[in-house]
Order: structure tokens, then sequence, then C-alpha cells
């Protein structure tokens, strides 16, 4: 069979092409040549479709994508969502296909002056190097981190801050000192409260000049498996994903987990500091303002992809990842706007309660038009993915079930 037109299909937003899809069809209508993907979309509206067509030798020589690569969600700082195409493909996510989140630029660091200090309310305080803790014992979890401003883009009205679609989360294997070593070295005093966690990265919000930092109840940073990683997916953490060192904290949003730390420091009294009681606080009439920590329960369809094109009476494979950050995922649902649920099958439980969870389903469309098709998550604790919209001043949290719109033919 000789291709005779290949359409791209791109999904985008203010700024840019979000997502880019093609799809190769033997057609009998002529070939027609479309223009280069150099360029930007400019428009008011929130969100659109494009479709276009490319004859083969054109989309060979004209297109260069790389969908291993994130994709840019904002230039300056830097922050980029993990293209559908590596969730889709992926348990473990490449260091270069993670997804990106940036307060500020990122700080070089140089390692024969660098030392991680542990202050504060401390008997002793300490000042280590990178060789010296390396030779500590260490821990290798699979942990999925995931921007608490996952989602943003799909609340209405959309909320200040990055437009992050879908794609900000992965899941690496991360090595590192357990957390609690480090404080037990320190010898924290009686009436320490929380631990900080100050970043080497700077920069200015509104009139102020900040650090990144963020605090947890000394109760949480001493729990077992909160590690401060020196490897990511068994190398060096590269410089965009925190280098020498990066927090990790299992199960809750990726604001907890600073990168580039340069100390650590124990309070005696709640940390105010402007990531900790300005930002990342779910604020709004009916969550009131509370500190946003754990991951809600959320599932996401990846295959087939938004606006896509099924087969009617052919059978279909529905793939997507679930997660949370209480415990264990239970159960993933699926359904079409004109179906009732029905249960997905969950990928191999490897008693890893940090890591997603992927799942697929067969669906076998039986007639023609268009389709929205939705899944939902289950967690251990009983809590479900809503149906309703979820929406705060801040943009943080979003899990509401996401509908995926095919056509068959």
């Amino acid at each position: 069979m000789v291709i005779q037109r290949i359409t791209i299909v791109a999904n985008a937003r203010p700024g840019g092409v979000h997502r880019l899809y093609y799809k190769c069809q033997s057609t009998s209508l002529p070939s027609i040549t479309g223009r280069p993907l150099d360029w930007t979309i400019q428009t008011q509206e929130r969100k659109f479709q494009l479709r276009w067509h490319l004859n083969p030798s054109q989309f060979r020589r004209d297109v260069r994508v790389n969908l291993a690569r994130p994709f840019t969600v904002e230039k300056e700082p830097y922050n980029a969502e993990t293209t559908r195409e590596v969730l889709l493909r992926r348990q473990i996510t490449p260091n270069g296909s993670f997804y990106v989140r940036n307060h500020f630029s990122s700080p070089t660091i140089d390692l024969k002056s660098w030392r991680l200090r542990v202050t504060g309310a401390v008997k002793k305080p300490l000042a280590l190097s990178l060789n010296e803790i390396t030779k500590m014992r260490d821990k290798t979890l699979v942990v999925t981190l995931e921007c608490a401003g996952n989602g943003r883009a799909r609340m209405q009205p959309l909320p200040p801050s990055t437009p992050w679609l879908d794609g900000a989360i992965s899941t690496a294997s991360w090595t590192g000192v357990p957390l609690k070593d480090l404080l037990e070295r320190a010898e924290w005093e009686g009436n320490a409260a929380e631990v900080l966690f100050r970043g080497a990265d700077m920069g200015v919000e509104g009139d102020r000049e900040l650090s990144y930092e963020r605090s947890l109840p000394l109760s949480e940073a001493l729990h077992e498996d909160v590690i401060v990683a020196y490897r990511m997916n068994e190398k060096p953490i590269p410089r965009i994903h925190g280098f020498p060192l990066r927090v990790i904290v299992p199960r809750w949003y990726g604001m907890a987990s600073v990168k580039w730390l340069k100390e650590i420091r124990f309070l005696t009294e709640p940390f105010q500091g402007y990531y900790q009681k300005e930002r990342y606080v779910y604020k709004d009439a009916r969550e009131g303002h509370n500190a946003v920590d754990r991951i809600r329960v959320k599932s996401l369809i990846l295959q087939p992809a938004e606006g896509a094109i099924v087969r009617r009476g052919r059978s279909c494979s529905v793939r997507g990842l679930a997660w949370t950050g209480y415990g264990q995922i239970t159960k993933v649902e699926f359904k079409t706007h004109n179906s009732e649920w029905r249960q997905a099958g969950l990928s191999e439980n490897t008693n890893n309660s940090y890591a997603w969870r992927h799942w697929s389903i067969a669906w076998k469309p039986e007639r023609l038009g268009r389709f929205a098709l939705m899944s939902r998550a289950y967690d251990e604790t009983g809590a479900r993915q809503p149906d309703e919209p979820v929406w705060n001043i801040h943009g943080y949290g979003y899990n509401t079930v996401i509908t995926r719109n095919v056509s068959v033919i």
C-alpha cells in the first residue's frame, strides 16, 4: 500500500502548538503540501484544533518533531511537560523526557565550594560535601512526581500561573540518603517542629527577592522513604532536575521535592514563607485556605489521542495512567458518553505504592459519530475522581474526570 497523505493534527493553545500527532492514510485524494511547522499560534482562544496535510516527502524534509523531548510550556523560567507518547509507553520516564517545573532560572553549582548545611534548632550543625553524602546509607525508590498545577489549563476560568495541561507528571527511580539519617546526625533540639528545605534557585516574585523554600512537619520529614536524592534513573541528577541534590517526598505534589538543595533547617515555629503560605494553598469559597500536600487520585486516557479516528466495529485499545498520593490505586473505570462505567484492567502491582499504574480496556464502537471517552480512578481510601469541575484561585489539584473526544467512521 502506498501512503499518499499524511495528516497532522495539533491540539493548540495561545503561544504555540501544545500537542502534535500524526497518522498516515491511503487515500484517492491528491496530496496537499502543507506549511512548515515552525510558526506560532496567535489567538485569544484558549484551545482549538488544527488539521492540515503534507505529502510524505515534505513530511520527511520539513517536520522535525522529537516526541521524546518535553513540550515547552514556558521558556523563562523553563517549564515543560512530558509528552503523551512517553507517558503511554514508559513505566519509568527517561531523564530527558521528565517534566520540568522551575520557579526561577536553574542555578549553576560549584561542587568544590558547595556544601549541604543542616542548621537551626540542632545540637550538631552539619556542612557535608556531596562525596560525604554519597558514602552514607542509600535507598532507591521509584516515585511518581506531579506538579500541583497539572491540569490547570482545563479550569474555567483559567487561573493565572503556568498553563499546564496533562503532562506535568513523570516517574523516575531515585537514589539518595534517607533524610532521617541526616536529621539524626544533626541531633535536633526537643522544640523542633518543622524542617525547612532551601534551594539554590533565586528570583523575584512581585517586588520580593526569594529563594525557593518549603517546609515539612517533623513527623513527615522523619518518614523512612523521604530521601535526599543524588541519582535519577541511575545517573547523577541532571542540572535541570536539581543537581546535585533534590529532596524526594513520595505521595506529595512536586512542590515539596525541593531542587538544588543547599540547606536543611530545623524550625521551632511553622514556616511562613511565600511558597508555603501564599502559594501552594487551596484558596476558594469551598475549600477555604488549606495547604496543598498529597496528590489527589487521578487518571488519564492516553490512547486514543484527542481527535483520533476510530473504525466502527473494530476493537480499540483504550489505555492510560492512574495515580494517587493515598496508598494504592484499587480500580479504574471507563465509559463513553452514552454507556455505563466498566472496570479496566490494571498493570501488575509491583508493591510500589509510590508509582503510577497503567491501565487498559477494549472498546468496540458499533455506530458512527463523535464519542466522548472518560476514565475515573479509585484509591484504597475509597476516594474517587470527581465528575464536577475542580477550581481554585491558584489552579491546584485538578483531578476532575477528563474527557477524550474521538470520531468513529
